[in-house]
Protein backbone atom coordinates (compact mmCIF):
# COMPACT_ATOMS: atom_id res chain seq x y z
CA UNK A 1 0.00 0.00 0.00
CA UNK A 2 1.31 3.41 -0.88
CA UNK A 3 2.25 6.19 2.19
CA UNK A 4 -0.41 8.17 0.41
CA UNK A 5 -2.53 5.75 0.86
CA UNK A 6 -1.79 4.94 3.69
CA UNK A 7 -1.95 8.48 5.67
CA UNK A 8 -5.41 8.73 4.30
CA UNK A 9 -6.78 5.69 5.48
CA UNK A 10 -5.32 6.49 8.95
CA UNK A 11 -6.71 10.20 8.40
CA UNK A 12 -10.17 8.97 8.26
CA UNK A 13 -9.70 6.65 10.95
CA UNK A 14 -8.86 8.90 13.39
CA UNK A 15 -11.92 11.42 12.32
CA UNK A 16 -14.15 8.32 12.76
CA UNK A 17 -12.93 7.66 16.40
CA UNK A 18 -13.14 11.68 17.36
CA UNK A 19 -16.66 11.69 15.74
CA UNK A 20 -17.86 8.21 16.66
CA UNK A 21 -21.22 9.63 18.53
CA UNK A 22 -21.78 12.20 15.99
CA UNK A 23 -25.01 11.22 13.97
CA UNK A 24 -24.68 9.98 10.87
CA UNK A 25 -24.77 12.91 8.14
CA UNK A 26 -28.04 13.19 6.10
CA UNK A 27 -28.09 10.86 3.12
CA UNK A 28 -25.70 8.67 4.43
CA UNK A 29 -26.52 4.50 4.11
CA UNK A 30 -25.66 2.59 6.83
CA UNK A 31 -25.44 -1.03 5.58
CA UNK A 32 -24.72 -4.51 7.15
CA UNK A 33 -23.45 -6.49 4.17
CA UNK A 34 -25.15 -9.96 4.44
CA UNK A 35 -27.75 -8.81 6.45
CA UNK A 36 -30.59 -7.23 5.03
CA UNK A 37 -33.34 -6.96 6.54
CA UNK A 38 -36.38 -6.38 4.70
CA UNK A 39 -39.78 -7.09 6.74
CA UNK A 40 -40.55 -3.92 9.39
CA UNK A 41 -42.82 -5.36 12.43
CA UNK A 42 -44.48 -2.57 14.50
CA UNK A 43 -44.97 -3.49 17.61
CA UNK A 44 -47.11 -1.93 20.44
CA UNK A 45 -45.58 -0.69 23.81
CA UNK A 46 -46.63 1.17 26.40
CA UNK A 47 -44.56 4.35 27.97
CA UNK A 48 -43.65 2.02 31.09
CA UNK A 49 -42.30 -0.92 28.33
CA UNK A 50 -40.58 1.77 26.14
CA UNK A 51 -38.66 3.02 28.99
CA UNK A 52 -37.40 -0.55 30.70
CA UNK A 53 -36.45 -1.58 27.01
CA UNK A 54 -34.69 1.92 26.61
CA UNK A 55 -32.96 1.24 30.06
CA UNK A 56 -31.80 -2.43 28.90
CA UNK A 57 -30.77 -0.72 25.51
CA UNK A 58 -28.48 1.62 26.75
CA UNK A 59 -27.09 -1.03 29.58
CA UNK A 60 -26.38 -3.04 27.09
CA UNK A 61 -24.66 -0.83 24.68
CA UNK A 62 -27.29 -1.30 21.72
CA UNK A 63 -29.76 0.24 20.09
CA UNK A 64 -33.30 -0.79 21.11
CA UNK A 65 -34.01 -2.69 17.28
CA UNK A 66 -31.24 -4.23 18.05
CA UNK A 67 -31.85 -5.74 21.32
CA UNK A 68 -35.67 -6.67 20.48
CA UNK A 69 -34.33 -8.73 17.20
CA UNK A 70 -31.81 -10.59 19.32
CA UNK A 71 -34.47 -11.40 21.45
CA UNK A 72 -36.23 -12.46 18.00
CA UNK A 73 -33.67 -14.27 16.78
CA UNK A 74 -32.76 -16.11 19.82
CA UNK A 75 -36.07 -17.40 20.34
CA UNK A 76 -36.53 -18.63 16.54
CA UNK A 77 -32.93 -20.40 16.87
CA UNK A 78 -34.29 -21.84 20.34
CA UNK A 79 -37.30 -24.04 18.98
CA UNK A 80 -39.70 -20.54 19.44
CA UNK A 81 -38.85 -20.28 23.13
CA UNK A 82 -36.10 -17.43 24.41
CA UNK A 83 -33.09 -18.70 26.63
CA UNK A 84 -34.37 -16.48 29.53
CA UNK A 85 -38.03 -18.37 29.37
CA UNK A 86 -36.31 -22.09 29.12
CA UNK A 87 -34.15 -21.01 32.01
CA UNK A 88 -36.95 -19.87 33.82
CA UNK A 89 -38.60 -23.51 33.01
CA UNK A 90 -35.78 -25.60 33.99
CA UNK A 91 -35.32 -23.82 37.39
CA UNK A 92 -39.17 -24.22 38.08
CA UNK A 93 -38.59 -28.03 37.47
CA UNK A 94 -35.21 -27.94 39.31
CA UNK A 95 -36.60 -26.35 42.18
CA UNK A 96 -39.86 -28.35 41.97
CA UNK A 97 -38.00 -31.77 42.03
CA UNK A 98 -35.92 -30.43 45.10
CA UNK A 99 -39.46 -29.91 46.90
CA UNK A 100 -40.72 -33.23 45.78
CA UNK A 101 -37.31 -35.26 46.72
CA UNK A 102 -37.66 -32.83 49.98
CA UNK A 103 -41.32 -33.75 50.44
CA UNK A 104 -40.81 -37.28 50.06
CA UNK A 105 -37.62 -37.28 52.90
CA UNK A 106 -40.16 -35.40 55.19
CA UNK A 107 -42.56 -38.17 54.43
CA UNK A 108 -40.75 -41.17 55.28
CA UNK A 109 -38.62 -39.78 58.26
CA UNK A 110 -42.44 -38.80 59.32
CA UNK A 111 -43.63 -42.52 59.08
CA UNK A 112 -40.30 -44.22 60.57
CA UNK A 113 -40.95 -41.49 63.80
CA UNK A 114 -45.04 -42.41 63.49
CA UNK A 115 -43.76 -45.95 63.33
CA UNK A 116 -41.38 -45.57 66.01
CA UNK A 117 -43.82 -43.69 68.62
CA UNK A 118 -46.82 -46.17 67.56
CA UNK A 119 -44.82 -49.11 68.36
CA UNK A 120 -43.34 -47.12 71.66
CA UNK A 121 -47.08 -46.93 72.85
CA UNK A 122 -47.29 -50.38 72.08
CA UNK A 123 -44.36 -51.51 74.23
CA UNK A 124 -45.92 -49.24 76.87
CA UNK A 125 -49.30 -50.69 76.83
CA UNK A 126 -47.96 -53.99 76.69
CA UNK A 127 -45.80 -53.02 80.02
CA UNK A 128 -48.38 -51.71 81.64
CA UNK A 129 -50.68 -54.59 81.11
CA UNK A 130 -48.01 -57.13 82.15
CA UNK A 131 -47.19 -55.12 85.59
CA UNK A 132 -50.90 -54.94 86.45
CA UNK A 133 -51.78 -58.34 85.67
Amino acid sequence: MSSELEALLDAEAEHAEQHRDEPAKPGTKVSKPGHARSTVFSVRLNSDEVAALQTLADESGLPPSTLVRSWILDGLENGGTPVGLRLRHLIREAVRDELQAGEDSFKTRLRAEIREALLSDVEVDQHRGASSG
